[in-house]
C-alpha cells in the first residue's frame, strides 16, 4: 500500500537530525496509531524526544526571526509574559497522535495564534469588564472599537505570541513532555451495542504523554488608527485587557486545571525595559496624556512593592493620586482619573477630581 511504503521510507531517516519538531510530528511516526498498544506509545514518546531535541535545535535561525518580527512590530504596544506552569495550544487540532500542539510552521517552535489571544480577549472584555462598563459590552462602542463586528473590522491587530529564543535553551521550559491519566478509559470509549461500563474505583490508569508549553512570550498588539496619540492610547487599552485576560484566565487548552495562565515580568537591570540589553522585561511606556486630561486608569500592584495605590493609564504610564483621597476600587477594576502632573520619572499624578477652571497643577514627584 502507499501509506506502508511512505512509512517504510521514512524508518530510514534519523529523526533525531531533524530541526523542525512540526515537521517531525506530522510525518515521521513510524507506528500506525492501530498498531498494537504496547508498541505504538513507545515509538509516540520517541517521536516526542525527537521534536525537543529538533526545537532546541532551531533556535540559532529562529533567533535571527525572533528579531526581524521584533522590528517588524517595533511600534506595537508590548509586555514579556511568563507561563505560569504549563500552556497546551491545539491540543485538540488534527494530528496524527490523541493529542496536538501549535507550532509555527516555519520553524517548528512554539507559538500562540493572535486568533487565539484575540478570542480570549474580546471574551473576557465582554465577561469581565463588560459587567460594569457597558461600553465593552458585546455591542458596546468600545468593544466594537477594539474587537469590531461581521461586517466591519476593529481597529485593534493581535500579533502571533512569539517565545524568547533564550526559553529553548533553558532546563524545562520550550517544548516539554507532559503526561495526563485518565482512569476510566472503559467507560468514555464507546464498544459494541453501547454495552458501557460504569467507572469503579477498581480501574487502571492509563498515562497518556503529550507536549506542553513553558516559557516567556513576548506579547504585542498595534492599532490601525490614523493619529498617534489614538493609536498609543488603544494599544495600550488592549494590551492592559489582553495581560488581564492572560493572568486570570489563560490561554489554550485545560484552562480549567492551571494550564495557560501566565504573569507580567517586572523590568529588570539590563533588560529591553530598562534601555539595554539581555533578559526581556516589560517595557516602559512614555507619557502620551496633558496635565488635565481626563483619562480611564486600572488599579494595579505597586510596582515596588511599597503598598501606595499605584493607577495606571491607557498609555501603560502610573503614578498615585495626590491631593486627594483615590477612588476605592480594587485591583486589575477601572477608574476615571485626571493628569495633575507628569514627573520627570515618566509617571503621572493623578486627581480623583476633574481640576478647578484656570488652575494650573505644578509637577511634583510621587510620593516614595
Amino acid at each position: 500500500m502507499p501509506g506502508q511504503a511512505c512509512r517504510n521510507n521514512i524508518r530510514s531517516v534519523p529523526r533525531d537530525e531533524g530541526t523542525n519538531a512540526g515537521l517531525l510530528l506530522a510525518r515521521f511516526l513510524h507506528t500506525p496509531l492501530k498498531d498494537p498498544k504496547e508498541n505504538h506509545p513507545e515509538d509516540r514518546h520517541n517521536l516526542y524526544g525527537s521534536a525537543l531535541k529538533a526545537c532546541r535545535a532551531a533556535a540559532p535561525v529562529y533567533t535571527q526571526a525572533f528579531d526581524r518580527w521584533k522590528e517588524i512590530t517595533k511600534t506595537a504596544a508590548e509586555r514579556y509574559m511568563s507561563v505560569h506552569g504549563r500552556l497546551v495550544i491545539g491540543l485538540g487540532g488534527e494530528n496524527v497522535l490523541e493529542t496536538g500542539i501549535t507550532l509555527h510552521h516555519t520553524y517548528g517552535i512554539p507559538i500562540i495564534p493572535g486568533s487565539a489571544l484575540k478570542g480570549l480577549a474580546a471574551h473576557y472584555c465582554v465577561q469581565v469588564w463588560g459587567k460594569k462598563e457597558a461600553e465593552f459590552g458585546s455591542r458596546g462602542k468600545d468593544y466594537l472599537e477594539l474587537f469590531g463586528a461581521a461586517d466591519d473590522a476593529g481597529h485593534i491587530v493581535f500579533h502571533d505570541g512569539w517565545i524568547t529564543p533564550e526559553s529553548l535553551s533553558r532546563p524545562n521550559q520550550g517544548l516539554t513532555l507532559d503526561v495526563m491519566t485518565p482512569h476510566h478509559s472503559n467507560y468514555y470509549r464507546p464498544v459494541a451495542n453501547d454495552d458501557s461500563q460504569a467507572p469503579t474505583d477498581f480501574d487502571d490508569p492509563n498515562p497518556v504523554t503529550f507536549l506542553s508549553v513553558s516559557g516567556t512570550f513576548r506579547i504585542a498588539v498595534s492599532c490601525d488608527a490614523a493619529d498617534a496619540q489614538q493609536r498609543v492610547k488603544w494599544a495600550n487599552l488592549a494590551l492592559t485587557l489582553l495581560t488581564q485576560a492572560l493572568e486570570h484566565w489563560g490561554v489554550g487548552g485545560k484552562t480549567s486545571a492551571g494550564y495557560g495562565r501566565m504573569v507580567t515580568l517586572q523590568p529588570t537591570e539590563g533588560s529591553p525595559a530598562s534601555g539595554g540589553g539581555g533578559a526581556p522585561g516589560t517595557k516602559r511606556s512614555s507619557p502620551q496624556f496633558k496635565v488635565g486630561n481626563q483619562v480611564r486608569a486600572r488599579r494595579i500592584e505597586d510596582p515596588k512593592g511599597k503598598g501606595r495605590v499605584w493607577f495606571e493609564a491607557e498609555d501603560g504610564v502610573g503614578g498615585v493620586v495626590v491631593g486627594g483621597v483615590p477612588p476605592p476600587v480594587g485591583i486589575d477594576d477601572t477608574t476615571t482619573l485626571w493628569i495633575a502632573a507628569i514627573n520627570s520619572n515618566n509617571t503621572y499624578n493623578f486627581h480623583a477630581k476633574p481640576p478647578s477652571p484656570g488652575r494650573r497643577t505644578q509637577s511634583r514627584e510621587p510620593r516614595r
